[in-house]
């Protein structure tokens, strides 16, 4: 590889375009997404993607795959949200990251199929919320407050 190369030509060099996602074939990182170099630094290679083809990303949002394939650097198929519009993106098209798939019951033993739940996003984390244990935390909560008063 000559010293003389453009970082762009560099990149492209490891980019598979297919009729839909452009593959990266580069370094993958354990979570499956590309790594690139730049600078002697890595970076996400469908983050430097959008730089290339859509200008620099604001402080701390995420650059998002529409297609959902994590090695893509397809330009067409990155969007710029926040951790939270990401994992709502991911629950509307009904995945779900791999710790909530394997869970299937709260730590009391209430099934998530059958009583039920709720997924909260804070700061790019998922999580559930049982929800028979949601209303009897909301029914003690209820009652130290009915027995407080005067």
């Amino acid at each position: 590889m000559s010293k003389h190369m453009s970082l762009e030509d560099r990149f492209f060099q490891k980019v598979l375009k297919t009729d839909s996602c452009w593959l990266w074939t580069g370094g993958i990182a354990t979570q499956g997404y590309g790594v690139f170099r730049v600078d002697g630094k890595s970076v996400s290679a469908h983050r430097h993607s959008y730089k290339i083809h859509k200008g620099e990303i604001p402080d701390g949002m995420h650059v998002c795959h529409s297609c959902d394939v994590r090695n893509c650097v397809n330009p067409d198929h990155l969007w710029v949200g926040t951790a939270t519009d990401n994992m709502q993106d991911m629950i509307k098209k009904g995945r779900q990251c791999a710790a909530n798939k394997k869970q299937e019951r709260c730590k009391h033993g209430h099934s998530f199929e059958i009583d039920g739940h709720r997924v909260y996003v804070y700061k790019g984390r998922s999580w559930r919320i049982c929800l028979t244990c949601k209303k009897a935390a909301n029914r003690s909560a209820s009652l130290a407050c009915s027995s407080s008063r005067p």
